[in-house]
């Protein structure tokens, strides 16, 4: 298109882009002037500052009117006029000393109170980070699958008396299932006399076998095993629970103890009569 065809602004935006350059550049120095005096004036005019200000200059007006007028008195009456204003000087003097002291002190608890309120809100931001921190560990915690602790589990299994057990796992959980996995594989190689994992399906506990089955379906399927259902498990009869408080170490103890030192949450469980003694039934449901 030929250029005499093309709108007045548009033919003339070449020659207007310097000024407008220019004026931003003159209106962005005159708003920092202007905000550099106005937070210079906040500054100084606060009532202390004022009065101080006010007691200085009355001070310096009345030295320049006691000198106009000595010039023009005798001597006897000069040296009276200079005592009597001395004192009225030194009366000023001392007014707007105390007035800067006093200014100084109040200035000083204004800072004070402003360090201690900056302190007192650090203080507060560090403890709500240091909680945001371990909310966010344990987050992490939920989120990372259990076989992560199966390194503990194996050191923690090392050397320690082997037992027998049976692991049973929610179906339907795939991180359950991958867990009870590990877990066997670790029993196996710690010498313990272990099946193969299976999921837990249609089997109740022994102690349940008067509750009608439609009760116990509506149960989660670790519960029908007197399980939390929640966690890791360990189901046994009465006599082998005893072995978890007994003095010298065992399957049942060493398992626990192994489980609880690789941060695996342990649930609740209830007594099941039916199984043999020093048999160790492991539930392994959800997670969390």
């Amino acid at each position: 298109m030929p250029q005499e065809h093309l709108p007045f602004l548009v033919r003339k935006l070449p020659h207007f882009r310097p000024l407008l350059a220019f004026r931003r550049y003159r209106m962005r120095k005159k708003l920092k002037a202007s905000i550099a005096r106005n937070t210079i004036t906040t500054r100084i005019r606060t009532p202390m500052n004022t009065i101080v200000l006010t007691l200085l200059g009355i001070v310096i007006i009345a030295t320049l009117a006691f000198l106009a007028v000595l010039l023009r008195l005798s001597l006897d009456d000069a040296d009276f006029w200079l005592k009597v204003i001395s004192g009225v000087l030194a009366a000023f003097t001392f007014l707007a000393g105390a007035a800067a002291l006093v200014t100084g002190t109040i200035s000083g608890n204004r800072q004070a109170e402003r360090v201690a309120v900056l302190e007192k809100a650090t203080a507060e931001a560090k403890q709500k980070q240091v909680e945001a921190e371990v909310q966010l560990a344990k987050l992490r915690n939920r989120q990372e699958p259990r076989i992560t602790a199966v390194s503990k589990l194996i050191e923690s299994l090392k050397g320690k008396p082997a037992g027998v057990a049976e692991i049973l796992y929610q179906e339907g959980d795939g991180e359950a299932y991958n867990f009870a996995t590990w877990l066997n594989s670790v029993l196996v190689y710690s010498k313990w006399q272990v099946s193969e994992p299976r999921p837990i399906g249609d089997t109740i506990s022994g102690e349940y076998s008067g509750i009608p089955i439609e009760a116990l379906c509506e149960m989660p399927s670790p519960m029908r095993l007197g399980a939390s259902p929640f966690g890791v498990s360990i189901v046994t009869n009465s006599r082998t629970m005893e072995m978890l408080s007994a003095k010298e170490m065992n399957g049942y103890k060493a398992l626990f103890v192994a489980l609880s030192s690789a941060d695996i949450r342990m649930g609740s469980t209830q007594i099941d009569n039916t199984l043999p003694d020093g048999f160790l039934r492991i539930v392994v449901a959800q997670k969390e």
